[in-house]
């Protein structure tokens, strides 16, 4: 019989340590080295296990304790929980010293495989340590693929070069369970596995996917830059389409720069004819994770609704975006009018004189952008916009946007002079809304 245990009050104790009797008792060498009595030690290295199970795993996001039972005896017995980049961890995998030999990790994690496919798609990560020869062949049984030479623990952030990293995704998808920092994939890896993935989930009603923003634009920046995405599909996704799409961009996420991922899924037919305020079905941005993690269900039934900020996207991949995959850029989306972008543009920046103090950078250069598009009609990055305004602006202001290039261009912060970028946000605000488009 699998049980499925969520809570500590639902374990039988003796029963559980009697599953890890062996490894408990090699553990007394490592924390109890100078205790004589090794039945004493064992009893110490029980009572730690339990408490740190009590304490600490139990409290963790979707934590469940899985264990095979037999005759009233606990045989096999492994943990899960959810870690915080994404994915769910595997830990502590073992089966009874007496029980051993009978297939018994294999039928306990099966159908544990088994039960988390009902539960919805999934991606599942262990590390095995490389001379474990019955552990690694349990983990292959059961489907389980060697992703990276060095195991990655998702739940400490660390990596070891004992251990294999072992994964299992439902759906199956690409794997990218090594993602320490010491073994980031570059952006062009990390769209490689984007790609890839969006095509397992969303099969023939994926019509393309497309890269916009500082990627594209001359000007990204591992430390201040995200990597920003459209995904264009043929029909409305169904919940279920969601969370595996979902799934696979925690997965992708985790391999993207220290901003992540911010991506949009919408349908063509918002792209062409372009739809204003545009509707989109799925969206995400590092600042969502959280909020995903602490309730996926919920964020899939409420992230959707109409945003303005993709007249500004589509706009930008119409003039310097990449086709990644699928139908070319301009058959997908449909001109932009000038009165949606410069609406959509504005509204980024209509609070600049009160938000400045707190997004130096950020409106300092934004708002350069829209003066140019204003002005002279230029679709241009953060960068451009600064260079641009080096002969537009009047020379007190000039510093103040030098600095703001600089902290963008660089890898440090700056502290801004809030007086003058307040005078600046005002004095932009009041230019580009002369001869009002607004």
């Amino acid at each position: 019989m699998l049980l499925k245990i969520t809570e500590y009050a639902g374990l039988d104790e003796r029963k559980l340590m009697d599953v890890y009797s062996e490894s408990n008792f090699e553990n007394t060498d490592y924390f109890y080295p100078d205790e004589a009595d090794k039945q004493a030690a064992v009893r110490m290295v029980e009572a730690g296990f339990l408490d740190f199970l009590k304490n600490d795993f139990f409290r963790q996001p979707e934590a469940a304790y899985w264990v095979l039972e037999g005759n009233g005896e606990w045989v096999s017995a492994l943990r899960i929980c959810r870690a915080p980049d994404g994915p769910l961890y595997l830990e502590a995998l073992e089966t009874r010293p007496d029980k051993r030999g009978r297939g018994f990790a294999v039928r306990l994690l099966s159908g544990v495989i088994d039960a988390l496919k009902e539960e919805g798609p999934f991606r599942l990560c262990d590390c095995v340590g490389k001379r474990n020869a019955a552990s690694i062949r349990t983990h292959e049984s059961c489907g389980f693929k060697i992703v990276s030479q060095a195991g990655y623990d998702h739940l400490s952030g660390t990596a070891d070069e004992r251990d294999y990293g072992f994964e299992y995704s439902w759906p199956d998808l690409p794997a990218a369970c090594d993602v320490d920092a010491q073994h980031k994939e570059t952006n062009e890896e990390l769209l490689g596995f984007f790609v890839e993935g969006a095509k397992a989930v969303l099969g023939d009603d994926l019509v393309g996917v497309y890269l916009h923003g500082s990627s594209v634009m001359g000007c990204y920046n591992p430390e201040k830059s995200d990597v920003d995405l459209i995904v264009v599909v043929g029909e409305p996704l169904s919940d279920a389409a969601k969370r595996a799409f979902m799934e696979m961009v925690m997965a992708a996420d985790a391999l993207g720069p220290k901003k992540g991922i911010e991506m949009s899924v919408v349908t063509k037919d918002v792209c062409r004819p372009f739809v204003y305020p545009t509707p989109y079905e799925l969206h995400y941005s590092k600042g969502h994770l959280d909020r995903y993690l602490a309730d996926p269900e919920a964020y899939i039934s409420e992230m959707h609704g109409a945003d303005r900020d993709l007249a500004a996207h589509f706009t930008v991949i119409r003039a310097r975006g990449r086709r990644l995959f699928g139908a070319p850029i301009e058959e997908v989306f449909a001109e932009v009018p000038r009165e949606d972008y410069m609406d959509s543009i504005w509204r980024d920046v209509a609070g600049a004189k009160e938000e400045i103090a707190g997004y130096p950078m950020y409106l300092t250069l934004n708002l350069t952008r829209v003066l140019a598009y204003k002005e002279e009609g230029l679709v241009l990055s953060k960068k451009e916009g600064a260079e641009w305004a080096a002969d537009k602006l009047p020379a007190e202001f000039l510093p103040l946007v030098r600095a703001a290039l600089e902290e963008y261009t660089g890898f440090g912060d700056y502290e801004y002079d809030t007086d003058l970028a307040e005078r600046y946000a005002e004095y932009m605000l009041r230019r580009i809304s002369a001869d009002s488009e607004l």
